[in-house]
Parts: structure tokens; sequence; C-alpha cells
């Protein structure tokens, strides 16, 4: 009978991991979490300036990953080229062998040939799929940010008022502008729900 397979393989690696990268074994914070706690104690050019450098980081490791692709890409293609090679210059040489040799030769080649086809598949394959996983996590993005966006804008009236009631007047100031030129934009696009952001706001920066 066979053997149940063990069930610490997956936490005996995750610890592996922990110890691998210096993490903490409990208590990990969650994105959500961390966000709470950003959102909380920093100021409005603190979190523009946490957005932008979050942005660049994912823009940053999403070219790195394509590199990666690319790379191994570039690899598949080389050892393609190294067999064909091998193939073009070892495997004619046995044709002075004579007539056993060469049917050796020729039966080699053929093994050779669907080799070569297959790992040009799985290049292309692996190109192929790195460039759609690409898109669709860039467009996870711009949808995620596109969604940030929105709720910004809908909470920046209520935003004004407390930085206002907090005499942080420069800071209020700038959220309004700043809320004025998005909504600037999406009301020449015709989105829907501009004029009462507008108001709300209009009213909480009333005296800026």
């Amino acid at each position: 009978m066979p053997l149940a397979p063990s069930t610490s393989t997956t936490p005996s690696r995750s610890a592996a991991l922990r110890d691998f990268y210096n993490l903490p074994s409990t208590s990990t914070p969650t994105p959500e979490s961390h966000i709470t706690t950003l959102l909380s104690t920093s100021t409005t050019p603190q979190l523009l300036t946490a957005e932008n450098a979050l942005i660049d980081e994912m823009r940053s490791l999403d070219a790195e990953r394509k590199a990666l692709v690319y790379d191994n890409y570039s690899k598949l293609i080389a050892a393609t080229e190294t067999i064909r090679r091998m193939t073009s210059t070892a495997l004619p040489g046995t044709v002075s062998g004579g007539a056993e040799s060469s049917r050796n030769a020729g039966s080699s080649g053929g093994a050779l040939g669907p080799a070569v086809a297959h790992i040009e598949d799985v290049a292309g394959k692996i190109l192929r799929d790195g460039e759609r996983d690409s898109e669709r996590d860039m467009e996870r993005m711009r949808e995620g940010k596109e969604a940030g966006v929105v709720r910004w804008v809908v909470e920046a009236p209520g935003l004004v008022e407390r930085l206002r009631r907090d005499g942080r007047e420069e800071d209020a100031r700038r959220v309004w502008e700043r809320l004025r030129e998005i909504l600037g934009v999406w009301e020449r696009k015709g989105v829907k729900g501009v004029e009462e952001v507008r108001r709300r706001g209009e009213k909480a920066a009333e005296g800026l």
C-alpha cells in the first residue's frame, strides 16, 4: 500500500521561506491593516507620495517579470540553435562510415527534429503566456487604480472638511484643487454624479 503524502510539507516549506526572508512567523500585517494605518497616520502629501511610490514599484516589478520571460525565451531559442548546429555538423560527418552510418544519421536527425520543434513551441508558448499575463496584470492594476480614484473623489469633500477642522488649510486647498481637476475631466467625459460631488466639495472648500 502506498504511503499517504505527508501533510507537513507545506508548513515546512512556508517555515523555510520565512526563515530565508527573515519574515515573522505570526502576526504578519495584512494589506488592509497597512492601508488603514497609512490613512490614519499620514498627511495628504505623504499619501500621494506613497501612492506614486507604489505605482512605480508595481511597474518596476512588471518590467522585471517581462525581462525574465524574455530571458527564458532567449535561452530556449539558444538551445534550439545549439541543437541545430549539432545536427548540421556532427551528423553529416558520419556519412563517410558507409550506408549504415548514413541510416543512423538519418534516424538521429529524424529524432532530433521533433525535439527541436517541441522546444520552439514551448518557447513561443512561454512568450505568449507571459505577454497575456502581463496584459491582465496591467489591466487589473488600471482597474484597481481607477476604483481607488473613484473612492477618493467621493470621500474628498469630507477630507477637505476634516483638514479644515484640524487647521490644515494648505492641505485642504491641495485636496480641493486636485478634486476640481478630476471633476473637470470627468465632466468633459460625461461621467454621472459629478455635480453632486462638486457641490459637496464647494461647500467644504468655501472660503479657501
